[in-house]
């Protein structure tokens, strides 16, 4: 086979190195300057082009390095003098991080690196690291199965890996790949035979349909003709999937299968990630119709070079999949995953992490990688996490927003099997002591205490009908909460004694140490009877005067004695934020209000100490409730939140400059 065209400056490049001499480790050889103004019948110009289009690099340096010098991955490095030659392309930049080396290895993880391709070996224990050159039109079975089996073996025993055992009074349905019909899974015997999952993007050509279960199904999109082929070519009969194995038109079953969302991700084998295309008729690439997007690679005379691709986390981020609020607790729930790009399959689970571009022999592979786009979440959830859990869950949108607590309801769940468990009121998480939690709804308290950032597609953050103004759930908006329930010290919340109760709309109450089952589940229909939040607490009217306390333009906190200046000047001064502006209307109007108009739109304050284990300095939270026209009830429109670095603010002193007074406020 002849070699690829290449352009005079490509001709006069020496890349027989690549091919012939082991790299000193450490080097790093500047080649030639690549400009944006390329040659397009310049098979390794094009490359180049392709490499840096990923980022919009449009021209660098292309280098040359040794693989173990701009390896990061966690990969074990045996001292067997294994090593070889890779190229990149360092864009231009104004200066380097402090750490050089560690810029470099950023770049070929995020951008991967050109070398020379290697065979597969006859057993994926041995062989060499390398980019793997890839069929754009099949899917390489045999090293998917070889991924699965390794995590099998060698991590039996660790938990974040080993699906979860089915119990048989989980009531749930599979589709069998040879009969095609849709079973119930306790019929298949006493212990549930292994199936894979599959998450995918509904979009809006699905329209569900009444099913009948007793004849095979038929006329299927794509994408599940696709799963279904997958798992027959895996050597798995059954395969789990939401639109055919729950009943759309049952809201009984519907509501059972939602509260098994974290049983049936987690027990199934892996799941099959769709993350490519934005709607089921698209298909899973290089399965059957759809064709993978042709890896780049160059015929040299010397040898072949192709781009082993970089990270996998720009693919599966960038794609519908990633933006879908179901999805999100599908990829967190399973044991692993085969994610299905345009371009590749990766695999993760709970200790590794594998892509087809990239050949990585099992003695090489460590415990650790540096490329995981799937958070290690799944079977003991480490407390502080619920925070960082919401905070990605609603970067992500939903075709109907009366799902949002359902689509997390999976994720609640496994919180709520933590020890100590993490309740949850409406999404609000409720750290729960293992000795007698009741006697303080601190934890509830600090959970109240979230705010909410912009939302991702630039939409201003809006109310969400239907959920409490409390809860980040009824705000459509990223929730950022502050801080971490089981962070709070024991004594933070104390100064403002605070005491909690709940009502329903028809006014039947609860007291917080008559909660039990309902902290159990975080499901709208479960709770309804905490609908209205009541609280007993100091809080104070806002009034023109009162802006002028609180320095809502950062203008300086007057009438407290304390005179600290242009708060905007000074990062150590007292630091002020708030909500985004025209949450229902701009808090910077009332600084204009008359005081009739204060008294048409009656704001009212709570103000709320919190202080983290972690924090030296306490920090004050004001929730900002409205009451509603013509009605005694309250709703919560915003909040403040100060630090104070240097000690000049005390709680008391605001509380006292506020003028707070006792108060319940019934809150909707």
């Amino acid at each position: 086979m002849e070699p690829d065209k290449l352009c005079r400056r490509c001709q006069k490049l020496d890349l027989s190195p690549l091919f012939s001499q082991a790299p000193s480790h450490g080097e790093v050889v500047p080649l030639v300057f690549v400009g944006q103004y390329v040659s397009r019948a310049c098979a390794l110009c094009r490359l180049f082009e392709i490499y840096c289009a990923g980022d919009g690099m449009g021209s660098g340096t292309l280098i040359s390095a040794s693989w173990r010098y701009a390896s990061n991955y966690g990969w074990k490095e045996p001292d067997d003098g294994f090593d070889f030659r890779i190229l990149g392309i360092l864009p231009e930049v104004s200066s380097y991080s402090r750490d050089e080396a560690a810029f470099h290895r950023a770049l070929f993880r995020l951008r991967g690196y050109i070398g020379e391709p290697v065979t597969s070996p006859p057993s994926w224990t041995d062989g060499t690291i390398g980019p793997r050159s890839l069929d754009p039109r099949a899917i390489n079975y045999p090293l998917l199965r070889a991924w699965l089996n390794y995590c099998n073996q060698k991590h039996c025993r660790k938990t974040d890996c080993q699906p979860l055992k089915v119990d048989n009074q989980w009531h749930f349905r599979l589709i069998d790949c040879k009969t095609r019909l849709v079973v119930e899974a306790a019929s298949l015997g006493t212990r549930c035979p292994p199936f894979l999952a599959l998450s995918y993007v509904w979009g809006k050509a699905i329209q569900p349909r009444q099913l009948d279960y007793t004849q095979p199904l038929q006329n299927l999109p794509l994408t599940i003709e696709d799963s279904l082929t997958v798992t027959d070519k895996l050597g798995f009969r059954y395969l789990w999937v939401d639109q055919y194995c729950i009943r759309q038109h049952d809201e009984g079953d519907k509501h059972s299968q939602i509260r098994l969302m974290a049983e049936i991700y987690g027990s199934a084998q892996a799941t099959i990630v769709a993350a490519a295309g934005s709607d089921p008729t698209y298909g899973l690439p290089g399965v059957s119709k759809t064709r993978r997007s042709a890896q780049p690679h160059v015929k040299l005379r010397s040898g072949y070079l192709t781009w082993s691709y970089g990270s996998t986390k720009d693919d599966i981020s960038s794609s519908a999949w990633s933006t879908r609020g179901w999805t999100y607790q599908e990829g967190v729930l399973s044991s692993r995953r085969l994610v299905f790009t345009d371009k590749q399959v990766y695999f993760q689970c709970g200790l590794s992490s594998f892509s087809e571009a990239l050949n990585i022999p099992f003695d090489r592979v460590g415990s650790a990688s540096n490329d995981d786009m799937f958070p290690r979440f799944r079977t003991a959830p480490y407390s502080l996490e619920i925070g960082d859990r919401i905070y990605e869950y609603t970067h992500r949108k939903l075709g109907n927003e009366d799902d949002i607590l359902n689509a997390f309801q999976g994720i609640l769940g496994q919180f709520s099997n933590h020890k100590p468990p993490i309740h949850n009121i409406w999404g609000i998480p409720v750290l729960c002591s293992p000795k007698n939690w009741i006697r303080s709804p601190k934890g509830f308290l600090a959970g109240l205490c979230w705010s909410l950032g912009e939302p991702p597609d630039g939409e201003p953050p809006a109310r969400r009908h239907g959920f409490p103004s409390w809860s980040w759930a009824g705000w459509k908006g990223v929730a950022i909460l502050h801080p971490h329930n089981d962070a709070v010290r024991p004594d933070s919340l104390v100064e403002n004694d605070i005491y909690v109760a709940f009502e329903s709309l028809d006014r039947t109450r609860t007291e917080w140490s008559e909660l039990g089952p309902s902290l159990q589940t975080g499901a709208r229909s479960d709770q309804s009877q905490l609908r209205v939040l009541a609280l007993d607490c100091h809080a104070f009217l806002f009034e023109n005067q009162v802006f002028d306390v609180i320095g809502l333009k950062m203008m300086g906190i007057k009438n407290t004695g304390i005179d600290i200046g242009d708060l905007s000047s000074d990062i150590d001064r007292v630091v002020v934020s708030a909500d985004p502006p025209g949450l229902i209307y701009s808090l910077d109007k009332a600084m204009r209000w008359t005081d009739h108009e204060f008294r048409q739109q009656l704001l009212v304050g709570i103000p709320i100490k919190l202080q983290t284990t972690w924090e030296e300095m306490p920090r004050f939270f004001v929730l900002v409730m409205q009451q509603k026209a013509d009605s005694d009830l309250y709703e919560r429109v915003g909040h403040f939140e100060w630090s104070d670095p240097r000690k000049l603010f005390d709680f008391e002193t605001f509380s006292r400059s506020v003028a707070t007074r006792r108060m319940v406020l019934r809150i909707v």
